[in-house]
């Protein structure tokens, strides 16, 4: 892991990437043992050049938002893990960008703000928009909710 850790040192900031990180840290649950390298990524092309090296080097790579709703084990996590701190939210017209790591709470306040329907049912869910997209947040409530995410997301 030193020699991928030193790859990854020369390409981003030296302050985001850790290696043995505690993942208690990281989850709202506040459990589980250590990452081998652990990055909080702000940009997609910081995250593209982790994931060109973890590819390159054969290293597993797992994506975090928020450390909602995850559990890790007392045995930690190998290889790299990637938290993603992208968190641009933008309204154009009568449409939401927001960037995976943006918090969920966030993004329904700024649609409430903005006079803007459809996700009064992810206010109070816990994590991130990349998150809530790939777990189906809310859908337990109505039917569609991903393409409602999908929808403000990437339209």
């Amino acid at each position: 892991m030193q020699k991928i850790y030193s790859q990854i040192i020369n390409k981003i900031n030296r302050e985001n990437v850790f290696i043995n990180e505690p993942m208690y840290k990281h989850t709202t649950f506040k459990i589980g043992g250590i990452a081998d390298i652990f990055i909080k990524v702000k940009s997609i092309g910081e995250l593209k050049t982790i994931i060109k090296i973890a590819k390159e080097n054969e290293v597993k790579t797992t994506i975090i938002g928020n450390g909602s709703n995850i559990l890790v084990l007392d045995s930690g996590i190998r290889g790299i893990v990637i938290k993603l701190e992208m968190d641009k939210i933008e309204v154009k017209k009568n449409c939401i960008y927001a960037e995976a790591g943006a918090a969920l709470s966030k993004v329904c306040n700024i649609a409430k703000d903005n006079a803007l329907g459809g996700l009064e049912f992810a206010y109070g869910i816990p994590g991130s928009i990349g998150g809530a997209v790939i777990m189906n947040a809310g859908a337990f409530r109505r039917r569609n909710e991903r393409y409602c995410l999908f929808y403000y997301i990437f339209k």
